[in-house]
């Protein structure tokens, strides 16, 4: 059933009709009532504008109503009706269906407002709480190791005394093996120069590497008394 939002001077019409029939009497009356409720809420709508106050609601809920409306079917029913009384009151044009649907336009009903169950909202609250939750552990386990110990922290002196003391061991192994290996090439004597060169490099490394072990032994020793 199609229903429909009049236009001013068809209302007029219909407010100042008399003797219908009951069935159509109750849809005009019913019809006038709501069209005279939404007129008083917009006046009351503006005053409240204009003196500053709260807006008014259309119900309860305050969710939007929708422009009185009136069926089709109702206004070619006034129509006939008139045709065949023959309504003296008013005139034959303003009564007829064509002059009732000037103007008017089909009503469309207000989009309905779907609000959130009490359950999904507290079950989206819950899953928010959760994700906050997750992304405030997963920032401390991530800020955690990237923080030091004051305690483990060393004087800029006592790391270069150490840095100083590696560069002399270091230096010393590479003497002690540059040495070693002079010693055996003058020791060689007319020996062939190969052979000369390979006992040379073997003997600068054998002593290389018995620094090198007594070195880390020694270090290991001062790092198990601390």
């Amino acid at each position: 059933m199609v229903q429909l939002v009049l236009a001013p001077h068809a209302i007029e019409t219909l407010a100042v009709l008399r003797d219908l029939p009951p069935e159509l009497e109750a849809q005009v009356r019913t019809y006038l009532v709501s069209t005279n409720s939404s007129t008083q809420s917009a006046e009351g709508k503006a005053a409240g504008e204009k003196d500053g106050g709260e807006e008014v609601k259309d119900n309860e809920e305050g969710l939007p109503k929708g422009d009185p409306n009136i069926s089709h079917d109702t206004l070619v029913q006034i129509s006939r009706w008139a045709r065949e009384r023959k309504e003296k009151n008013l005139a034959q044009a303003d009564l007829s269906l064509v002059s009732l649907l000037a103007g008017s336009r089909v009503y469309i009903p207000p989009r309905p407002v779907r609000k959130r169950s009490a359950s999904l909202e507290a079950s989206l609250a819950a899953a928010q709480l959760l994700a906050d939750q997750r992304a405030y552990a997963a920032l401390i386990n991530v800020a955690g190791p990237l923080s030091l110990d004051s305690s483990e922290a060393r004087p800029p002196a006592d790391e270069w005394r150490e840095a100083t003391r590696e560069l002399q061991v270091t230096f010393s192994v590479l003497a002690s093996m540059a040495a070693v290996a002079t010693g055996i090439w003058w020791a060689g004597g007319a020996m062939n120069p190969a052979w000369k060169v390979l006992v040379a490099m073997f003997g600068a490394f054998v002593v290389g590497g018995a620094e090198a072990g007594l070195y880390i032994i020694l270090q290991t020793k001062k790092e198990k008394k601390v």
